[in-house]
Order: structure tokens, then C-alpha cells, then sequence
């Protein structure tokens, strides 16, 4: 009989045996198919705290993350909220959960407590690691041991109405750091002050904290600005209206200085800031945001017949004669001007030419300008080149509509209206016709003559005269001209002086030179005289110069024109100031 009992002891001891086999075996496996141990990080830290967090700054060694990092206080109570902050104090990760903490780096553990210690524990793998354990020691302060923490303070700044300041409102900047503040003003304002933590510090445009470690204000304040006009003349002969340190202005305000010549001057100039503004008699600041500056020029009203080289001026300019010349010279018409005006041969030949009306030229060949010294000619109004193969010599500026058949354009024209042409007109090779309207060729028009027309939204004007033709000279007093030996009449002579009302020579006369007439109310009349001819001024600022002599020399200056009625007479051209010693005996 088999005892049942001895056998189960057996079996069951086998299978132990079998147990312990197989558990060996398990172990022996989960030993072999490990990996192998990790490297054990590296990692130097400050640890502090206050009264609500400890810090552990990252001060070298390798990186941390957070799931192969366990932290614990006093040694075993889990810390609250971990924050990852940047080297500058500013929060990277709320809570930390991914980021690496490495060198320059602060955890900010959340801790109501008082801890005792902090511990750090690197988790890698299957295996723990104590990295540090630092130990809190109760100070003076009642801060935790070991360097102050890193920490943030709150810059607040702020502006006051006029300005900004940036960064503005509560800045957060890191224990130790430093913050900078621009400050800036609206237009029409300034930088009154700057207030940091109660000192006045200035107008200053911006303001930098450094190696904060506390609390800061800053406040700025504005003011509004306010300018002034210095209005002022430069060397007498007029007036200016207000005049000296105007103001004070407020931003965007205006105001208008009146400029006025007195008698015998004209307005030369008006400079705002620097930059001519022209003969203006009125000029407006309308909004004034800055000091200016604003001077009035005048010149005597005779100036400008030397500056410009005045040669003839007046309402109207009839010429039978044979030329015109006046190189170097400016002619000024202050009417129009057409065919019947000038003899059909004659040769207008003044480099500058200026009318102010409409210019109708149609048969003949009288032309316009100088051919070996060109300048400009300037017409106010419309300008006609018909019927007639004349040369025009000089950059010409028309304020209207210009017409062109048979002229010769040397230079260049400019148009600020629309152009009509005809079938025969000739263009240098350098010369175009600049327009602003529009262009009316015939059909099939001449393609080198069109390529040359070039349609502009704006073109150059006239600028011979700033502020528009100066108005003629006046008269001096009756004592002055008879100081300086001028008799009311006299046979027309070399060296002639008068000065009266009027004055006429109507037969035949030897040349006469350097003679100057003075018409203060009516015309001057100097005919008959064949073949003779005179030479000096003839000035009738109230009336007419009519000539009938084989030739004139000088400045013929009227308000209603000059009349050549002699056909062969030649006009020529002399500087006024060539007639007298000194601009003191200039007779206006």
C-alpha cells in the first residue's frame, strides 16, 4: 500500500524545487536584461527662501526636467507649485512640467511654511541619485540660509497728459537688473520734468534704473509748447507789419505779417527761415508749430533797371526801325504786343524779353531774342508764330496758349496751356515744346517735330521777376534836379538835363549825347532828326517816348510806351548806370 502522504511531501517538494528554479531563472533575466546604469547628472544649485517660496537658482553642471527630478522638503513633504523662471526673472513655465532647467535658471517652489531643508534627488531610470541637500538656517532678516534669492521688483511709471513714457504701468524687473524708460512727447508739447522716487531730475528724454533692488516710481510730465515769429527788415526802405519778437503762439495758430516799400523802393525780397519767398507784399503763417524767423528786403526802385539790365519798358513798344539790340539786355512790355508793332524785318534782339499780354506775330519775319546771347522770353498770356520764318533765340515761357506755323525755335518752350501747330515750323535738335493742355497737330503730322512735344502735368514758369514786374521809378523832388543843374527846357543838346513836365524836339538836330530827360507828367518827343541820332535816358512815367532819328543809344523807361516811327533806325542798348558818376545823381 503505497503511503499517500510521503508521496505528496515528495511531489511537493519538487515542485518548490521547480519554484525556485524557475524564480532564479526570472531573476537572473530581469538581472541580464537590464540597461546599463545612467550617468549620474552633475548639478551645483544656491538654495534660499522667503516667506512664501524657496529658490533654486541653477548655478552649473548639467540640466534638469522634471520627470527624472523629485524635490522634497524637510525630507520627505512634497513641494508645491514648481515654476521655471529665465535668467531675467520673468516666469518661462507655471507649473513646471516640461522645460529644462539648466545654468542661470531659478525653480520657485510655492511654500507656506517654514522649511527646514530642501532636498533634490535626480530619478533616472530604475535608479535615485541625491544631488544636493541644502539645510535652512533662521537669520535676522527671518529669510531662510544661504545667498539671498533672485527675486523681482515692481518699477511703476507713469506719464501725465501730453506725453507718453514706455514701458509704462507696473514693469516687473529681476533682483539686480535694470530697466530703461523713453520718454516722449506729443506734438505740440515738451518734456516738463521727470520725477524718480520724488527727485526731480528734469527735462530728460529718458531714464535708466540699474542694479534694482527695491520698489520704484517714475513720473513725467508735460507742457505745452509755445513759439514766436521774429519779424524783422533788413536795411530800411520799408516796412513790416507786425513787426520784432511776436507771439506767444499756440500750436497750430497763424498770423499774417503786411510788407510795404516807401516811396521810392520796392519790395526786393521776403525770407521765412532762410528761403526766399519772393516780392510778396503779404505772407501768412497758418500753422505755426515752431519758431520762425521772417525778413523783408527792399531795394531802391532804380535797382532793378541795373540789375536786370533794363532797356526798354512800357505799355507798348511800336518800332519802325531796323533793329533792336540789346544783348545782354531785358525788354519789358506790361501790354501785348503783335505784327503791327514791329516793322516786319525788324529784329527784336534783347537776350530777355518780357510781355505781359498776349504776343500775335503773324507775316513778317521780326523776331524775338538774341542769337549769340539767348535768355528768356516771358509772355503773360497767349503767344502766336504764324505766318512768318522769324527766330526766336531763348528759353520762352508762355502763361497760356501757344501757336506755331512758321518760326525757327532755337530753345526749348514751355507751355502751360495747349499747343497748336501748322504745317511748317522748324526745332533745333536740342529744343522741345513742353505743354500742359492739349496738342493739335494736322492729320499726318511730321513725327520728329510731334516726338519733340512732350504733354507735362506741370511745367516751369517765368521767373525774370519775383512777385511780378516792379512798377517804374518815381520822380525826385523839384530841388534835387535843380541842385543837380536839370533846366525845364532847352534845344536838344550833348549834355542836355531836364526835368518838366514834358519835353518835344521836333526838327533837325546834330546828335546830341548824354542826354537826360525827364518827363515827370507827360511825353517826351524827339523827331526830325534824320540821320542824327541821341544817346542817354528818356524817362516818362506818366506818359510816351516817340522817336524819329537815325539812331538811340541808352534806357528808354515810359508807362505808355515807346514809339520808333523812322524806318532804318537802330536801337541799341547802354546800361543806365553808364550815364552818371554815382548812384547818388540816379535822377529817381
Amino acid at each position: 500500500m503505497v503511503d499517500e502522504k510521503g508521496v505528496s511531501e515528495i511531489i511537493g517538494a519538487i515542485l518548490l524545487v521547480s519554484l525556485v528554479i524557475l524564480g532564479a531563472m526570472i531573476v537572473a533575466v530581469l538581472f541580464l536584461s537590464q540597461p546599463p546604469p545612467q550617468e549620474i547628472p552633475q548639478v551645483n544649485a544656491i538654495a534660499g527662501n522667503n516667506t512664501t517660496h524657496i529658490f533654486l537658482l541653477h548655478d552649473g553642471g548639467d540640466p534638469l526636467r522634471p520627470l527624472e527630478t523629485i524635490i522634497r522638503i524637510d525630507g520627505g513633504r512634497d513641494p508645491g507649485t514648481i515654476e521655471l523662471l529665465r535668467e531675467d526673472g520673468t516666469v518661462e513655465e507655471s507649473p513646471w512640467t516640461s522645460g529644462e532647467w539648466s545654468v542661470g535658471k531659478t525653480l520657485r517652489i510655492r511654500d507656506d511654511q517654514t522649511p527646514q531643508s530642501v532636498t533634490l534627488v535626480y530619478s533616472g531610470g530604475s535608479s535615485q541619485a541625491l544631488l544636493l541637500t541644502s539645510t535652512f538656517v533662521e537669520t535676522s532678516s527671518g529669510g531662510g540660509g544661504g545667498p539671498e534669492p533672485p527675486d523681482s521688483w515692481t518699477i511703476t511709471a507713469s506719464a501725465g497728459p501730453g506725453g507718453s513714457i514706455s514701458p509704462s504701468g507696473s514693469v516687473q524687473v529681476p533682483d539686480g537688473g535694470s530697466q530703461s524708460f523713453s520718454i516722449s512727447p506729443y506734438e505740440c508739447y515738451s518734456i516738463a520734468n521727470v520725477v524718480v522716487d520724488g527727485s526731480d531730475l528734469g527735462a530728460i528724454p529718458s531714464y535708466q534704473f540699474t542694479n534694482v533692488q527695491e520698489d520704484h516710481t517714475i513720473h513725467t510730465t508735460f507742457a505745452p509748447n509755445t513759439f514766436y515769429i521774429d519779424a524783422s527788415v533788413d536795411g530800411g526802405g520799408g516796412t513790416m507789419d507786425p513787426s520784432g519778437n511776436q507771439g506767444p503762439y499756440n500750436c497750430h495758430d497763424n498770423e499774417t505779417f503786411s510788407i510795404t516799400a516807401d516811396l521810392g523802393y520796392i519790395i526786393q525780397d521776403v525770407v521765412v527761415d532762410g528761403i526766399s519767398q519772393g516780392a510778396v507784399s503779404t505772407y501768412t503763417f497758418d500753422d505755426i508749430v515752431k519758431n520762425y524767423t521772417i525778413v523783408a528786403y527792399f531795394s531802391p526802385e532804380s535797382n532793378f533797371i541795373i540789375d536786370k539790365n533794363v532797356f526798354i519798358y512800357g505799355n507798348d513798344l511800336k518800332f519802325d526801325g531796323s533793329i533792336i539790340d540789346g544783348p545782354g539786355a531785358t525788354v519789358i512790355i506790361t501790354g501785348g504786343l503783335d505784327t503791327t508793332d514791329i516793322n516786319a524785318g525788324a529784329l527784336s534782339a534783347a537776350s530777355n524779353i518780357y510781355i505781359d499780354g498776349n504776343v500775335d506775330l503773324d507775316t513778317g519775319s521780326a523776331g524775338l531774342g538774341y542769337s549769340s546771347q539767348p535768355g528768356s522770353i516771358c509772355v503773360n498770356g497767349d503767344l502766336t508764330l504764324w505766318r512768318g520764318s522769324r527766330n526766336i533765340y531763348g528759353d520762352v515761357y508762355v502763361d497760356g496758349d501757344f501757336s506755331l506755323k512758321d518760326a525757327r525755335i532755337h530753345d526749348n518752350v514751355y507751355v502751360d496751356g495747349d499747343v497748336t501747330l501748322d504745317w511748317t515750323p522748324w526745332l533745333a535738335e536740342d529744343a522741345y515744346i513742353f505743354y500742359t493742355g492739349w496738342l493739335y497737330p494736322p492729320n499726318n503730322y511730321d513725327q520728329d517735330i510731334l516726338s519733340k512735344c512732350i504733354k507735362l502735368s506741370s511745367v516751369p514758369g517765368c521767373d525774370m521777376f519775383d512777385g511780378g514786374i516792379p512798377p517804374l521809378p518815381s520822380v525826385r523832388t523839384d530841388d534835387w534836379y535843380t541842385a543837380r543843374g536839370y533846366v525845364s527846357g532847352g534845344s536838344l543838346a550833348s549834355n542836355l538835363k531836364i526835368f518838366a513836365d514834358g519835353y518835344s524836339s521836333t526838327t533837325w538836330k546834330e546828335s546830341a549825347y548824354n542826354v537826360i530827360i525827364i518827363a515827370r507828367s507827360g511825353d517826351i518827343t524827339l523827331t526830325g532828326l534824320g540821320s542824327s541820332g541821341v544817346t542817354g535816358v528818356l524817362f516818362a512815367p506818366n506818359g510816351r517816348v516817340i522817336f524819329n532819328g537815325g539812331f538811340f543809344t541808352g534806357v528808354v523807361l515810359t508807362r505808355d510806351g515807346f514809339f520808333v516811327t523812322s524806318g532804318g533806325t537802330d536801337v541799341t542798348f547802354r546800361n543806365f548806370e553808364e550815364f552818371f558818376s554815382s548812384p547818388d545823381d540816379y535822377p529817381f
